[in-house]
């Protein structure tokens, strides 16, 4: 969504009067699948005249023509000469803006299956990883969401409505959750969908994350931030052990096979950030101890509390990727009520709607997302 959201009449939804969605066919892609029947080769080209085209936050053109082949744009402009080939579509009334970017989705990720029941204390969780596979259930750097994806169709057009053209899409389970991936919204097959695998490495420190029915470690979140430091430390020493072996050191054995290690090595190597996942404005704090401590180049996926750290945020250069989920109006309308509501909840409320006015003030990075939202559709309203 830009650099920076602001939330005045430049934003997209108060101009929006139609979303073009561009992506090219799929027959028109590149592609190793054989083609069945004749190959289609005829150039798409498509001209739209007279329409109101947002370039950017306060630049746009008021009856402008952009000019489509195959499926790429190929120019844009108040005078522009349009191609004897084109289809000519008026969008009199009509405006034309860049798809906007989900950049926190869980959209097409797998339901897992909850235990039965839930372990004793003292007994191990019975699905207890090994081998290739890190101990711990929770800690899952190794998976990459490109390989689960499988949207679905209506899901999409739930984003597409909203004028979201692409999505980060986040794995959702653990405490190190796995990989992110970029993808199109668009319709078609999968292997077309991708835009890029491996963007971030995801960490949660979350109350839904560290709670389990098993009652395995962590169940608190000094254990969850114990977990996570330590796999991090596994992770130097994983490397470095490699490193030697492949040295052909006197006496130095092969280092076990760890699939979750490796898959955290370009992290380490500071060559992959990490987003954290918080839900409250002091887990801010921590996972940027975290972050500080191994040199992580770090994100965080907010709580909407960030009104009470922001020189803290500021001073970390940590960007921020925020929810719009606003708590509802607290029931005061009897005196039972008003006192079951404490005045955090109160200042809470009151406060949460400009949360993103205060990190655009303070200068600090930021982006919108539907992500915790119960309704999607809720989302232009959220944000006017």
């Amino acid at each position: 969504m830009g650099r920076r959201s602001g939330l005045n009449n430049n934003f997209a939804f108060t101009v929006l009067a139609i979303v073009f969605f561009v992506m090219p066919s799929s027959h028109l892609l590149p592609q190793t699948k054989p083609i069945e029947g004749i190959r289609e080769n005829t150039p798409q080209v498509h001209a739209l005249t007279n329409a109101n085209i947002v370039q950017a936050p306060g630049r746009a053109l008021d009856k402008g023509t952009l000019v489509l082949r195959d499926g790429v744009i190929i120019a844009v402009g108040a005078e522009v000469a349009i191609p004897a080939d084109a289809r000519i579509w008026d969008y009199s009334g009509l405006t034309v803006y860049p798809g906007l970017i989900e950049p926190y989705s869980h959209l097409g990720l797998p339901k897992e299956k909850s235990s039965e029941r839930p372990a004793p204390a003292n007994e191990p969780a019975q699905d207890q990883k090994t081998g290739v596979e890190h101990w711990n259930e929770r800690v899952r750097p190794n998976l990459n969401v490109a390989e689960v994806y499988q949207p679905g169709e209506e899901d999409l057009k739930k984003l597409r409505s909203l004028g979201f053209t692409a999505a980060l899409i986040v794995p959702d389970k653990g405490i190190l959750c796995g990989a992110s991936a970029l993808v199109h919204l668009g319709d078609g097959d999968l292997s077309q969908q991708i835009l890029r695998a491996n963007v971030a490495q995801h960490l949660a420190l979350t109350r839904a994350s560290i709670r389990n029915r098993s009652r395995s470690y962590p169940n608190s979140l000094m254990g969850a931030i114990a977990l996570i430091r330590q796999t991090l430390l596994d992770a130097q020493w994983y490397e470095q052990a490699n490193d030697a072996y492949q040295l052909k050191s006197v006496g130095q054995k092969k280092p076990e096979t760890n699939e979750a290690l490796a898959a955290l090595a370009p992290v380490i190597q500071r060559n992959q950030p990490v987003v954290f996942e918080i839900d409250n404005d002091l887990n801010f704090l921590r996972a940027e101890n975290v972050a500080k401590e191994f040199g992580l180049n770090f994100m965080v996926r907010g709580c909407g509390e960030e009104y009470r750290v922001l020189e803290q945020i500021k001073a970390s250069g940590a960007a921020i990727i925020l929810p719009v989920n606003f708590p509802e109006t607290p029931k005061v309308e009897t005196p039972e009520d008003a006192l079951a509501v404490t005045l955090e909840e109160l200042g809470h409320w009151e406060a949460a709607p400009s949360n993103p006015k205060w990190l655009q003030e303070t200068g600090i990075t930021f982006a919108l997302t539907t992500d915790d939202l119960k309704n999607p559709s809720d989302f232009p309203g959220r944000v006017r």
